[in-house]
């Protein structure tokens, strides 16, 4: 079974786990009904999303392009601070 989105919903997970609504959903992957709510008006948060990829196998896609992008601008930055850093011999 392959679920493709643009980001993996509450919907694709009531598909994927074969149950009939939201309380059955919250039941089978061990969260409230509240949480559901709240997925179902904001979305589903990105890590949780790439949580569902992973125990799917990949039958569900988390859109992670914009977490990537995010992660990598936070990455580049720390790493230009790391290299600005090696010039100091005289620090541990």
């Amino acid at each position: 079974m392959f679920i493709q989105n643009e980001e993996i919903s509450v919907d694709s997970l009531i598909c994927y786990y074969n149950v009939s609504n939201d309380t059955e959903l919250g039941r089978r992957i061990d969260v409230s009904k509240s949480t559901i709510s709240v997925w179902r008006a904001k979305g589903i948060p990105v890590g949780r999303q790439a949580v569902f990829q992973l125990i799917s196998a990949n039958d569900l896609k988390a859109n992670l392009s914009s977490y990537q992008a995010a992660t990598y601008a936070g990455c580049k930055d720390d790493k230009d601070q790391i290299s600005s850093d090696k010039g100091d011999d005289n620090e541990f």
